[in-house]
């Protein structure tokens, strides 16, 4: 229970900031902060989850989740 409130929470807060990065240009920073934030929120909950399928499946998921990552900081 106490891990869905904090990522629903989390999940409010990355949209939030990355919405009002978007909207208002002197808080553009909120965009650059809170969109990988928010992709390194998911890697972090995939990464300690427990591996439904398997973990070769796990893995492939967070190889994907990092280079989602790499691509939100370096774009």
């Amino acid at each position: 229970m106490l891990r869905s409130v904090f990522i629903f929470i989390f999940a409010a807060l990355a949209i939030a900031g990355a919405e009002w990065g978007k909207e208002i240009s002197s808080a553009q920073y909120l965009h650059y902060i809170f969109k990988p934030l928010t992709t390194f929120a998911i890697f972090f909950f995939a990464w300690r989850s427990k591996p439904v399928i398997s973990s070769n499946y796990q893995k492939a998921i967070l190889a994907g989740i990092i280079c989602s990552l790499i691509g939100d900081i370096f774009l």
